[in-house]
């Protein structure tokens, strides 16, 4: 399970100065195939996987948590294809 939804949690037990290093796959872009099927596979997703979403926009989340600062990037991986994109980073409290 990925820790975008706990970024508010994450980021109040973090000591000042503290950073959260973060990679997670995220939805995919509003409109594209990938996004359909990522929901349409969601909740067999959730249950298959421990509670995984396919369709989370953890990147938003960790901007919206309220860091100091929050380095974030995207990258797409072809062997990947159902858990495209990803999301990597640092936010700093």
């Amino acid at each position: 399970m990925g820790f975008g939804p706990f970024c508010p949690e994450l980021k109040r037990v973090l000591k000042p100065g503290g950073i959260y290093i973060f990679v997670e796959h995220v939805a995919a872009q509003d409109g594209t195939i990938l996004r359909f099927l990522q929901s349409v596979l969601n909740p067999l997703q959730q249950t298959l996987a421990d509670g995984c979403h396919l369709t989370r926009e953890t990147g938003k989340v960790i901007y919206e948590a309220g860091f100091s600062s929050v380095d974030l990037n995207m990258a797409h991986l072809s062997s990947a294809s159902l858990l495209n994109p990803q999301v990597y980073g640092i936010a700093r409290k």
